[in-house]
Order: C-alpha cells, then sequence, then structure tokens
C-alpha cells in the first residue's frame, strides 16, 4: 500500500553546518548589526527607544557579539534572520528554555528553519516565514458548530518558533503552544495556554462537550505528536516550568505546565524539558477519541507535500 503523504526527510539528518570562510570579528558584527537595526528603525517601530537599545548592546556586547557570530557562521540561520530580523535579537533573553545556552540556542534554530525549509509545503513554508496566519484545519464539532486550528507567531517568541492555536467557533483561542523543530534536540513544546483569560472556562467547558469529549489542550498535543509521527521525529520534548523564560511572578508561572505534562506521562529530562512519550492515553470517551483522531488527520493534510511530477 502507498503511504498516504509523502516520506519526509530523516529529522535528525539535518545537521548543522557551519559557513566555510574566514570568520568576521565581533565587534565588527555588532556594529553592522546597529546599522541594521538603525534601517529598520526607519522603516517600523520598534518596542525599544535608540538609546536604549545602544545601552543594552554596550553593557551586553560580548554575549551579543557571541551570538551574532554563531547567526553568521550559519548561512540557513542568516538567511532567515534578514527576513525575520528578530532571530537577531535571541541573545538578549533566554528561548524555548532557560537552561539552554547561546550555542544551543543557535543550533536549535537553525535546525529548526532548515527543517522547515526543507520539510514543508511551499506555500504554507512561504506563508508562515512571511509572519502570516495560516488555517491548516476545519474542524465540525456538530449542530452547525466549527472549531480552527491554525499557526502563526507563538504569542510569546520566548516559548519557540512556531505557533498552533485552537480556535472555536468566533475565531477566540481556547488552546495555544509553541513548537520548535530543533533536530537532535527534538520536537520541543513550550508555552502551552489554555483558552484566552477573558473567556473563563465557559468556552473550554463548551469545547469539551461539543467534541464529545477532547480536552483543548489535549487535542494540540495530539496533533503535535502526529505531527512527530509523520516526521519520523521519536523525540518530544516539554519545558518544564523551571525553564520557562515567560510568565515568571517570583517564584509562581502564571500557567503551570509541569502537571499537564506529567499528566501525558512526561518524564523529568535534561536542560528544564519533560521528556514526552510519542503515544498518549485516549480521550476520557470513545467520540472524544475519534474526533481527536480526525483532527490530526485533517491536519497534517496541511503539511503534505505534493508528490514531484516525473
Amino acid at each position: 500500500m502507498q503511504p498516504r503523504f509523502p516520506a519526509p526527510r530523516a529529522f535528525d539528518s539535518l545537521a548543522v553546518a557551519p559557513r566555510p570562510g574566514s570568520e568576521r570579528g565581533g565587534l565588527r558584527l555588532v556594529l553592522d548589526h546597529l546599522r541594521r537595526r538603525s534601517t529598520l528603525r526607519r522603516r517600523q517601530a520598534l518596542p525599544e527607544s535608540r538609546l536604549g537599545y545602544l545601552f543594552d548592546s554596550l553593557a551586553g556586547w560580548q554575549r551579543q557579539a557571541t551570538w551574532l557570530r554563531l547567526v553568521d557562521a550559519s548561512r540557513d540561520l542568516r538567511a532567515v534572520a534578514e527576513r525575520q530580523p528578530h532571530l537577531f535579537e535571541r541573545w538578549r533573553a533566554p528561548h524555548i528554555s532557560r537552561e539552554f545556552d547561546l550555542a544551543t540556542r543557535a543550533r536549535i534554530l537553525e535546525a529548526h528553519y532548515r527543517f522547515v525549509e526543507r520539510e514543508f509545503p511551499a506555500r504554507l513554508r512561504d506563508r508562515l516565514l512571511k509572519g502570516h496566519d495560516v488555517r491548516l484545519a476545519t474542524l465540525p464539532l456538530g449542530q452547525g458548530q466549527m472549531a480552527y486550528l491554525h499557526a502563526r507567531a507563538p504569542e510569546d517568541e520566548r516559548s519557540g518558533e512556531l505557533g498552533l492555536y485552537l480556535l472555536n467557533g468566533q475565531k477566540e483561542v481556547v488552546a495555544s503552544c509553541a513548537i520548535t523543530f530543533g533536530g537532535a534536540e527534538g520536537l520541543l513544546i513550550g508555552g502551552v495556554r489554555g483558552a484566552w483569560a477573558y473567556l473563563g472556562r465557559a468556552a473550554t467547558a463548551h469545547f469539551i462537550r461539543a467534541s464529545g469529549g477532547a480536552r483543548p489542550r489535549d487535542l494540540l498535543l495530539a496533533v503535535v505528536r502526529a505531527l512527530a509521527a509523520h516526521y519520523g521525529i521519536l523525540r518530544l520534548r516539554g519545558v518544564a516550568d523551571a525553564a520557562r523564560p515567560v510568565e515568571r511572578r517570583g517564584k509562581l508561572m502564571a500557567i503551570a505546565n509541569d502537571r499537564f505534562w506529567r499528566r501525558h506521562g512526561g518524564r523529568p529530562g535534561v536542560a528544564g524539558c519533560y521528556e514526552i512519550p510519542a503515544r498518549d492515553k485516549t480521550s476520557p470517551t470513545a467520540r472524544g477519541d475519534a474526533f481527536g483522531r480526525d483532527a490530526c488527520q485533517v491536519a497534517l493534510r496541511a503539511f503534505a507535500r505534493q508528490p514531484q511530477k516525473s
């Protein structure tokens, strides 16, 4: 029997390759970036003041120079950063996990964008890299109700590189997460959230009833697992609360994920991440489980590459 989707390339084979040739000096890279930032500021509003950014660059110029050197050494990462300038700023704050150092961040980012470039269908890839919102799937809930699965930038870019969103019929977010295809570091999952705060619990309860028992966050994790299986990714990792770079309020996290990872079989691993099993328990009801399977199948169609014509 022919496989439903074209076979993707091996996930772990997307190795990070440094750019051949001489390495530019850190100071020169920082000065070049300051000029690039000044040009960008003339085209669009930036969150920080010119003086504030200059002060941060001077105070942390060694970390910035190290990061810019890592970006400059990667042809793939450098090309993406020219289109998405925020990648030049990844040295400023923790990214994905607080325990990832600058070199690990660079490897993960390069692996992610190389993977997206090679494995995603061209139209999906181009729209996401341009910052567009993309509807991946329409999910009938019954009685004329609908839910939608979308992909776009994460709610907080420090959580990962690609945001997945589950929307209700009014296009309100009932669950979201951020994923990053990290090569040998695995498929990293961060920023798992429930419904928008103003919706309260009613929106989640309504979705569970309408879908026959599928919880929104559980459904998103099922979609991520389906993506991992589709691409042959064996390692899934969820970022632990203590290592998350966002939503810290003293010793408390605004949205806790550790219990969520443990409920889905996660075990504490290295670098502030839980190791998540590739398969999970079924939904509480047979109908909810069937809804989850159907949702995953529909979502995968958006990631299916068209076979090349001979």
